[in-house]
Parts: C-alpha cells; sequence; structure tokens
C-alpha cells in the first residue's frame, strides 16, 4: 500500500468547497467539474462546517424525488 503522500502526488491536494446556500445540483455539477468524489462545505468564514459527497446525493436526493 502506498502512503499518502505518494497518493497525493499522484492525484494533487486542492480541496474544493462549496458554501451552504448552494443547492445540492450546484455541488454535484461542481464534483463533476472538478472530477472529485465529494466537497467540503465551509461557513462563511472559512470554517468546515460539513461534507457532501456523491453518495449523499444518490441517496437522499434522487431516492426522495
Amino acid at each position: 500500500m502506498s502512503p499518502i503522500k505518494n497518493l497525493l502526488a499522484d492525484k494533487g491536494n486542492d480541496v474544493w468547497s462549496v458554501g451552504p446556500a448552494h443547492s445540492a445540483y450546484q455541488a454535484i455539477e461542481m464534483t463533476a467539474l472538478r472530477e472529485v468524489g465529494a466537497l467540503t462545505v465551509l461557513d462563511d468564514e472559512g470554517k468546515l462546517i460539513g461534507i457532501i459527497s456523491e453518495r449523499d446525493y444518490a441517496r437522499k436526493v434522487i431516492l426522495q424525488s
């Protein structure tokens, strides 16, 4: 198994985020654009308040439609 630093060297270490005012659609659109599986959710001060993932969308949003 590779150390995390090797994985990040290959994949990159950018962390993408959205704010709580973004819609679920906007968040999933950004995951597609950035080719990531999850985004951090940051408040107006940049404090981490959550994470939204493709799995959240598939399980919670799609199943409620």
